[in-house]
């Protein structure tokens, strides 16, 4: 199934080429004739690919054009990542001020060398590129009108429903399975019912149906659900209970052992009760038929909690495992739907709310009968349908669903895979094969996927529709959603879609698609493959030593995961095209190699690690000026360490995490980080670390967080531990701010003015030992008004709709809100109010009673 990405890579390829040699062809004069003659090749050789992509499913010969054109297309891409990279290394080279000879870093590319390298390359890609342009000819290749591009205006899309749980047909499974599970006669510490049945079928649908029904909620005491995808060659009990926690909202290291693990879990389930606490656990998609390890895994169990009526539901596509794993509980069976329960699927995938026009509800039933009983068949093919007209109905029925063998996944694997040729643009296409990277079952966040879609060169700007990329990628984002191709979308509290998973079987498809641009190594560093093509690498280490692949057999490699204990080195660490690398879970790294810095591609840099007392960081990170993404940096004392680095990185986004401030010393040591100059970062998070605090002053303090002033577009600050006793004013002038904390500042003696604030939704204060009042400087400016009681009342906190204090154990007073003229109104929206300490709750609901709504006369 990999050709179904050929003809979207080529596309994507050569506009990327296209776009490449724009950027270079002004760089580097003595190449600027040749770049020219690429970028002309390829824009011709672009014109015609629409066709080529629709003849090569019959045309053998343009197929293996296309196969040609990949390759030279893609050492083209490589020779303009060579150039880039030269650019770069220039621009570095000449920042630093270089005076001694330079290391393997800089020699491997001493530009005379370079020229000749570069020289000859070009020259053989330009002859390649000019005789495949020559045999588009004999092939009778049309050029389009648009060329290969992506349509020249974007489809409408909306925001998904897909987080809601749709069991058409499913009703009596769920109440079934809930009345046996809430049943009051049961005695056993545990019972275990599983729920078997094909893939696609609709056993995790049910299972969440279960989870989230109100009856079950209040017949247990806890609530765990765990996706056991992944576990199919080694039921690992130690992660299980690892992945319990995490449900829990209670995470540990993944080094922790399995008996630490259990005793936090019986802390959690049965320390706190008479008789423990009845749970219910979801582990969701189980296949390892060895009873040894599940047996083991009860037994732990059931000593956990004491009590009486727990649940495990399991779901799983295996007989043996459903017989191995039931007990006091015969498996729930799923059935097929019925051929009308997949047009209903079909039509709310495909009309939403509407009703299906009269026209189509005879293709609809038609087509739902194709759908063999499946609703992921029916969802998919719906989502794909979605805002078509009635030709795309009749060319599905008629051509795409025909000629299909007889079992049930057949049709499922057709469906899919027309649902991904009717995605409408080949940079889409390229987006979602990117998603092979995954592993099965993977919770991907919606952000950071299209920071990695932009990092890959897939999104790009749409002028016609004034879009940036970030727009473009979460189009991109909603129609994979819409299509049913991402599913399970959890939402935040304000309808943002946070992240959502592949249904397996969609899994497996876009692994077969991507076969030879992604490799997934687990357990042994052997690979039995070509390595050349190879973009996207992931190596993930159980408990055996895997040794590292050679950085020469993955030269071209772009996104690396790295995830398991273990170390790195300057070796491993040699992939200079590297745009994205993620490492998680590597708890014995205790440093990073010294060339890390040599990685002047990279865009999205991801450290996750269990332990929140390291301060292991990369040395001298600031040369990767082209960064993006950098959760947290560590501060350190030594050169290359100090938050000066962070001057250069203009680009950075989302999330930053300070640590370490403490270190920082004075207000231009802080300004060094140029905080102000990084317009795209959303939250900023500040963190001192505990230390003797007898030898400094609080104006040091308060200086140095002075100097820490964001860009005001930031939405979100968190101040933890901060030793000063005046917060800065630049706090107050935020105006875009959504969420402020304030966490254990334990001199802070006032608080800043947030009453003005239009966007403010949370605020969080705790552990302020100092603060005596609140006063009406927290409110802001309110004799504003002046004349009639008529006006347009003042609004304070108009967007506040959480506030939560905590252990403000010296607080005593806090005045309401005055106006002199006019009317006000504060606190419109609140409606979470959180407060620990009961004096403190007692004043806090006086003063509000008093400021809610509060209407005062002239």
């Amino acid at each position: 199934m990999a050709d179904a990405l050929l003809g979207p890579a080529v596309q994507v390829l050569v506009r990327t080429a296209i776009n490449s040699a724009s950027e270079q062809i002004g760089q580097f004069v003595g190449f600027k004739n040749d770049l020219k003659k690429l970028q002309k090749t390829l824009i011709e050789i672009q014109a015609v690919l629409r066709d080529a992509e629709k003849k090569q499913v019959t045309e053998n010969y343009v197929k293996i054009w296309l196969e040609d054109l990949e390759r030279v297309a893609f050492d083209a891409d490589n020779l303009l990542d060579d150039f880039n990279y030269e650019m770069i290394r220039r621009k570095v080279e000449i920042q630093n001020q270089m005076k001694r000879k330079v290391c393997f870093f800089f020699s491997v590319s001493n530009p005379i060398a370079f020229r000749c390298r570069m020289a000859k390359k070009i020259q053989k890609i330009n002859m390649d590129l000019t005789s495949i342009h020559e045999r588009r000819t004999k092939l009778g290749l049309l050029r389009s009108q648009n060329g290969a591009r992506d349509a020249p205006a974007f489809m409408e899309s909306r925001e998904t429903d897909s987080v809601t749980t749709d069991t058409v047909g499913r009703d009596d499974n769920v109440s079934a399975i809930v009345t046996e599970l809430t049943a009051t006669s049961n005695n056993e510490t545990i019972s275990v019912l599983p729920i078997v049945g094909m893939g696609g079928i609709g056993k995790t649908t049910v299972a969440r149906k279960v989870f989230h029904d109100l009856n079950i909620e209040n017949h247990f005491d806890e609530r765990m659900w765990v996706c056991v995808s992944g576990f199919e060659k080694h039921f690992d009990a130690n992660r299980l209970f690892g992945l319990m926690l995490e449900s829990l909202k209670v995470p540990m290291p993944e080094v922790a052992s399995k008996e630490a693990k259990v005793q936090k879990l019986k802390e959690i389930l049965d320390g706190k009760e008479p008789n423990g606490k009845k749970y219910l656990l979801v582990l969701d998609d189980v296949w390892s038929e060895d009873p040894a390890p599940w047996d083991g895994f009860l037994d732990s169990l059931r000593g956990i909690s004491s009590a009486k009526g727990s649940w495990i539901l399991v779901t799983t596509r295996n007989e043996q495992v459903a017989t191995i794993t039931a007990i006091s509980s015969r498996p729930c069976s799923l059935e097929e739907l019925s051929d009308y329960d997949c047009w209903l699927i079909l039509e709310k995938k495909a009309f939403g709310s509407r009703e299906a026009p009269d026209d189509l509800k005879e293709l609809g039933l038609e087509l739902a009968k194709k759908c063999q009983g499946l609703p992921l068949a029916a969802s998919v093919l719906g989502g794909m349908l979605r805002n078509k007209g009635s030709d795309v109905w009749h060319s599905i029925l008629d051509t795409g669903l025909q000629n299909i063998g007889g079992n049930r996944n057949d049709y499922i694997n057709k469906i899919l895979k027309l649902s991904f040729d009717h995605l409408p643009y080949p940079s889409l296409k390229k987006c979602f094969a990117y998603c092979s990277i995954f592993p099965r079952g993977f919770e991907m966040e919606r952000n950071q996927l299209i920071q990695l879609w932009a990092a890959e060169g897939f999104l790009h700007s749409n002028p016609r529709n004034k879009m940036c990329m970030e727009e473009v990628g979460k189009l991109y984002f909603n129609i994979l959603l819409d299509s049913n191709l991402f599913q399970d979308a959890e939402k935040d509290g304000y309808g943002n879609v946070l992240n959502c998973k592949m249904h397996d079987l969609v899994h497996g498809m876009v692994q077969s698609i991507s076969d030879s641009k992604t490799l997934r190594l687990t357990e042994s560093g052997s690979v039995h493959m070509e390595t050349a093509s190879i973009r996207y690498l992931a190596l993930e280490r159980s408990e055996k030593e895997m040794p590292f692949p050679s950085t020469e057999s993955f030269k071209r490699v772009t996104t690396l995961f790295l995830q398991g204990s273990r170390s790195l080195n300057d070796r491993e660490m040699s992939f200079f095209m590297l745009r994205t690398l993620r490492v998680k879970y590597c708890d014995s790294l205790t440093k990073f190699p010294k060339n890390f810095k040599n990685l002047v591609n990279l865009r999205h840099f991801d450290f996750f690690s269990e332990d929140k007392s390291s301060d292991i960081m990369p040395f001298e990170i600031g040369q990767l000026q082209f960064l993006q993404t950098l959760p947290f940096f560590n501060i350190g004392e030594e050169r290359g360490q100090q938050i000066g680095e962070l001057r250069n990185l203009k680009n950075l986004s989302g999330q930053l995490e300070l640590c370490n401030l403490e270190l920082v010393k004075s207000k231009e040591e802080a300004e060094s980080a140029n905080l102000i100059g990084k317009p795209n970062i959303d939250e900023l998070r500040l963190l001192w670390n505990e230390i003797d605090n007898s030898k400094n002053n609080d104006s040091e303090y308060n200086q140095v967080l002075e100097g820490l002033h964001p860009h005001p577009n930031l939405k979100g600050v968190i101040i933890e531990r901060f030793f000063g006793d005046q917060l800065s004013t630049w706090i107050g002038e935020l105006g875009r701010l959504v969420k402020f904390k304030l966490q254990n500042c334990k001199n802070c003696k006032e608080l800043p003015t947030f009453g003005n604030m239009p966007f403010l939704r949370s605020l969080h204060l705790k552990g302020l030992d100092s603060l005596t009042s609140i006063g009406p400087s927290f409110y802001g400016r309110s004799g504003v008004h002046s004349g009639s009681t008529s006006q347009r009342p003042l609004n304070l906190f108009p967007a506040l709709e959480d506030l939560i204090l905590e252990n403000m154990q010296n607080l005593r007073e806090w005045t309401e809100a005055t106006v002199h003229d006019g009317t006000m109104v504060v606190f419109p929206v609140l409606h979470t109010d959180q407060i620990t300490n009961q004096w403190l709750s007692t004043l806090v609901l006086t003063i509000m009673l008093l400021n809610i709504w509060l209407v005062l006369s002239p």
